[in-house]
């Protein structure tokens, strides 16, 4: 126990600083940061009391050190950054903040804020401005998988992990009884499920195949194990739509193999879920147990859409911030994107979400439709689209926008993306026309990547 305390505590330290020698990784602190707080609590438990918010204030200093990194360096900071969809989510948050001068549930959220702020803001800058090139999303997202099949397997082997009310949970010693969120964790393991599924790499071997499955099974299974259903289920649906996205099915050679491979990673789903729901946690699986939890949750947004209708006078700016509190009770939230931004921020607030997401979704697609012939590409924008939509579906039953924006990021990171090769394209094509018109039959010559440096040619 001691000595996985020091190697974890080791792999913070050095992670940081790598990723401020190589500031484009640093997205994946990010991206993990909430399940390695949680671990690195579990294995050093007085961090938690001397030194809590360690991993917080460590994945902040790595972001900004990288955000300043990118502004400086060789690769423009800049471009495609200002999209629709960072535009419309700056112009939501903004009126989301000043919403708590008229929110009834502003007593309840303003000592919230102070805590929430700084994480959308690292959330939304780092999934801006750290979103890497469309040609390093795959290595991104394969090191994401690899990393986070490595935190999930050090949680399932930590001793402290232990399951109360049908969840498996990490259990902080020297606190009394605190536990781990479980949602934190669920989120990774479904989106390591999803990169492992829908992700191709260049050299395919044995090796990766089976890497690809243990960290499937290893990801779906945590998501199975802390009783996260909503996890579960927004897990699958994105697998079992973008599966054959991410592959070619131009002929019917590729069509059978998409279909065969679809249905292999529905035999290891069904595997999953037989090796991973016991006695310990089948209770929390009950048809019973789902059907209360859906029930609750459309007893909320029921609750919060009457209020907002029953308010004509608020149906332009909405109740305002954490209005749901006053009406259900303190420290409460209505647990559905959706109904929370079209409630509490009425149809301005709505505009802006129904904007974000089709900015994004418009970015997206031109992305997959550009790189549909090259199958590594391919499979790492319909990855990017399938953790979108994972995301979505999360936040149509937990976690509050205002202070959890990890939708929005992956939005953000989808439409910086998009916007950043659409407009590098279009540049590139701009310099072959100017080269073709002084010189029409040249043929090699080259023009250099504004971002890489790199040669290439005028015709490409």
């Amino acid at each position: 126990m001691q000595l996985l305390a020091i190697l974890v505590a080791i792999s913070l330290l050095g992670g940081a600083l790598y990723m401020l020698w190589r500031p484009h990784w640093a997205i994946l602190a990010i991206l993990l940061m909430f399940p390695f707080e949680q671990l690195l609590h579990a294995y050093v438990p007085s961090l938690l009391l001397t030194m809590g918010p360690l991993v917080n204030f460590t994945v902040g200093g790595v972001a900004l050190s990288a955000v300043i990194s990118q502004f400086m360096g060789r690769e423009s900071a800049t471009v495609g950054l200002w999209n629709g969809t960072t535009i419309s989510l700056l112009v939501l948050y903004v009126l989301t903040y000043l919403s708590v001068l008229y929110s009834p549930g502003a007593p309840y959220v303003s000592s919230r804020l102070g805590l929430a702020i700084p994480q959308v803001l690292l959330m939304m800058i780092g999934g801006a401005v750290l979103a890497p090139r469309l040609d390093r999303l795959p290595a991104v997202f394969a090191a994401f998988m690899v990393i986070g099949t490595l935190l999930t397997l050090l949680i399932l082997a930590n001793p402290s992990a232990t399951f109360m009310s049908g969840r498996l949970t990490l259990e902080f010693e020297m606190t009394g009884g605190q536990r781990g969120n479980p949602l934190a964790i669920a989120d990774m393991g479904g989106t390591i499920a999803i990169v492992a599924a829908l992700l191709r790499f260049r050299r395919a071997s044995t090796l990766m195949l089976a890497i690809r499955i243990a960290a499937f099974i290893s990801g779906l299974g945590i998501a199975l194990t802390s009783g996260s259903r909503g996890q579960v289920a927004a897990t699958i649906v994105a697998v079992v739509l973008f599966f054959p996205v991410s592959r070619q099915t131009k002929n019917a050679r590729q069509f059978i193999l998409t279909a065969l491979g679809l249905i292999a990673v529905l035999g290891i789903i069904y595997l999953t879920v037989d090796l991973f729901i016991t006695d310990q946690n089948a209770a929390r699986w009950s048809a019973e147990g789902a059907q209360e939890g859906i029930r609750d949750r459309f007893n909320r947004v029921a609750l919060l859409l009457g209020a907002y209708l029953g308010s004509p006078g608020s149906w332009i700016q909405g109740l305002g911030i954490n209005a749901f509190s006053e009406i259900w009770g303190e420290g409460s939230y209505v647990h559905n994107l959706v109904a929370e931004i079209l409630a509490e921020q009425g149809l301005i607030g709505f505009t802006c979400l129904i904007l974000a997401v089709r900015y994004a979704y418009r970015h997206g697609r031109r992305l997959w439709v550009a790189h549909a012939s090259d199958p590594i590409l391919r499979s790492a924008i319909a990855t990017l689209l399938a953790v979108c939509a994972f995301q979505f579906l999360l936040s149509l039953k937990q976690g509050a926008f205002w202070g959890m924006p990890t939708f929005f990021m992956f939005l953000i990171m989808l439409a910086r993306i998009g916007c950043r090769e659409s407009i590098l394209a279009a540049e590139q094509e701009t310099r072959r026309q100017y080269l073709s018109f002084w010189d029409p039959a040249v043929s090699t010559a080259y023009l250099e990547d504004d971002e890489t440096g790199e040669s290439l040619p005028a015709t490409a």
